[in-house]
């Protein structure tokens, strides 16, 4: 009772034969649904409900409560992209912390979602901004501006079978000589650095790819495969994407080669999607 939470907040309700259901989420709180089914519930008068609150941990700020699940999240992410390389975890422990948030990821768009409120430790405002703070690390990976050229780091890891190494090289190459590729790599360089701002070196870079070195590269291709879920399909990603080159260039069979596709990979379908218009062009 001493985690009860009372809140009677005026609300405007249409006619409630219109109301199938009313969803209540906070951060702080746990999520309520309330479906018209239920009796006393919604009446003329309005809507009052009572909602307990989480068990929060306070933030350094103390402007905003998480629950312990998600700072321990929050915590993970923080490792990812700590400021000091030194204190960034090691290969096999930054591909278990991105399984488990896409494992939150998927979870929260499949079954969390049905499971009852008391059970979800995780709101939806805070799932969609873990994905947003790792999207921005890694997304430059799926994107290009204009045609992907042969710089571009799906091109030479998945097109040309390149290792990390020599897909890192070629790209830092790249933005350090100024190629003609540079506005392809623009999304890229884009997440490279939101993934390394925080370290001396790139805040003292002055060129394209200015302190920037291979080693920071490689460990964000990494990355960025395995958050994306490509690194089991790598051997074979060439070798399918030729397979059904015919198809997946008009724009009218694109989406039935996707389809088909997908049952071999298995990859989230956006991931498929993005990919395939990163290394597909559509023939007009």
């Amino acid at each position: 009772e001493d985690q009860a939470v009372r809140m009677v907040t005026p609300c405007l309700l249409p006619d409630k034969s219109t109301v199938t259901q009313i969803e209540i989420r906070s951060a702080q709180h746990y999520n309520l649904t309330i479906y018209n089914t239920g009796s006393n519930v919604i009446d003329d008068r309005g809507l009052v409900v009572r909602v307990l609150e989480k068990n929060v941990v306070h933030t350094d700020s103390e402007t905003f409560l998480r629950s312990p699940s998600e700072e321990l999240v929050v915590h993970w992410i923080k490792r990812l992209f700590h400021g000091e390389p030194q204190q960034r975890p090691r290969p096999i422990e930054a591909t278990v912390i991105l399984d488990n948030v896409n494992l939150l990821f998927a979870a929260q768009e499949s079954f969390l979602s049905e499971i009852g409120s008391t059970e979800n430790d995780f709101s939806p405002d805070f799932v969609m901004n873990a994905r947003r703070t790792l999207v921005k690390r890694y997304g430059g990976l799926l994107q290009h501006c204009g045609a992907m050229s042969s710089c571009h780091p799906l091109s030479q890891i998945i097109m040309m079978q390149k290792s990390l190494y020599s897909a890192a090289v070629s790209l830092l190459q790249s933005l350090r000589d100024g190629a003609e590729c540079s506005c392809d790599l623009a999304p890229v360089l884009e997440s490279l650095r939101f993934y390394n701002t925080a370290t001396e070196a790139e805040a003292e870079g002055g060129n394209e790819g200015g302190g920037l070195v291979t080693s920071v590269v490689m460990k964000w291709l990494s990355q960025a495969l395995h958050f994306y879920g490509l690194v089991s399909s790598m051997g074979s990603l060439s070798q399918v994407l030729a397979d059904h080159a015919s198809f997946l260039q008009r724009r009218e069979q694109r989406f039935l080669a996707l389809h088909s596709i997908n049952q071999q990979l298995l990859l989230h379908p956006r991931v498929l999607e993005d990919l395939v218009e990163c290394c597909v062009e559509y023939i007009e």
